[in-house]
C-alpha cells in the first residue's frame, strides 16, 4: 500500500497518444491486460478554447503509473501542448525515455512484455542512478529496480509506489548515454542524452 504523502513525487504520470483508443483497449484486452473503457473529456482553456480527448486507463495501478494512460486528443494537439503555438525552446528533442522505478525488475519486464509484444529487454546496472534497468529497445520504457534499500529510488517507490521516477531528453540513443542534472536543485531526476 502507498502512503498518501503530500511530498513532491516529480514525474508522477504519463500517457501515450493513440489513433484509437477503442482498439489499443481490445488489442490490452486480448492481451490479458485489465484496461478501462474509453471515456471521452475535455476542458476550457482560460482563452475560451475547447479542448477534448478520450482517454483509457491501463492496468490496475493508479491512472498512469505502471503502465501509461491511453489519450487520443480530438483537438489540435498543439493547443493542449503549445497554446503559444511552438515549443518555448530548441535544445531538446522532447522526452525520449520514461523512466519507472519498479519493485522486481523481472516481473516488471514480464508485465511490459505480455502487453506490448516486446522482445525481451537490455538489463544494465547503473550505480551512479542507483538501479538495476531493463531498456526495452525502440520504446521509451526503461524500467529501474532499485540497487539498495537505502537509495533514493527505494525510497521513493516506498512513498509513492510504483511509477515514473525520471524522464530523459533526447533521441533514445544508449543509456549510458544520460547525463543527469542535479536532482538536489531540481528536486526529481531529469537527464539528457548526450
Amino acid at each position: 500500500m502507498v502512503e498518501a504523502n503530500p511530498g513532491n513525487a516529480g514525474p508522477a504520470a504519463w500517457a501515450v497518444r493513440a489513433n484509437s483508443v477503442a482498439a489499443e483497449v481490445e488489442r490490452l484486452r486480448a492481451a490479458g491486460i485489465v484496461v478501462s473503457a474509453p471515456v471521452r473529456s475535455g476542458r476550457e482553456r482560460p482563452d475560451g478554447t475547447r479542448l477534448e480527448w478520450e482517454a483509457a486507463q491501463v492496468g490496475q495501478e493508479p491512472n498512469g503509473t505502471f503502465f501509461p494512460f491511453l489519450i487520443r486528443d480530438f483537438t489540435p494537439r498543439e493547443a493542449r501542448a503549445f497554446p503559444g503555438g511552438k515549443p518555448a525552446g530548441r535544445n531538446f528533442s522532447g522526452i525520449a525515455r520514461v523512466v519507472i522505478a519498479v519493485r522486481d525488475l523481472k516481473a516488471s519486464s514480464a508485465r511490459y512484455r505480455q502487453a506490448y509484444a516486446l522482445a525481451a529487454p537490455v538489463e544494465q546496472e547503473d550505480v551512479s542512478f542507483g538501479a538495476r534497468v531493463a531498456v526495452f529497445t525502440g520504446t521509451p520504457v526503461v524500467l529501474a529496480e532499485p540497487l539498495n534499500a537505502g537509495s533514493w529510488m527505494a525510497e521513493r517507490v516506498q512513498r509513492f509506489g510504483e511509477g515514473p521516477c525520471a524522464f530523459v531528453l533526447g533521441k533514445q540513443s544508449r543509456w549510458a548515454a544520460i547525463s543527469w542534472f542535479d536532482s538536489a536543485k531540481l528536486g526529481w531526476h531529469l537527464g539528457v542524452e548526450k
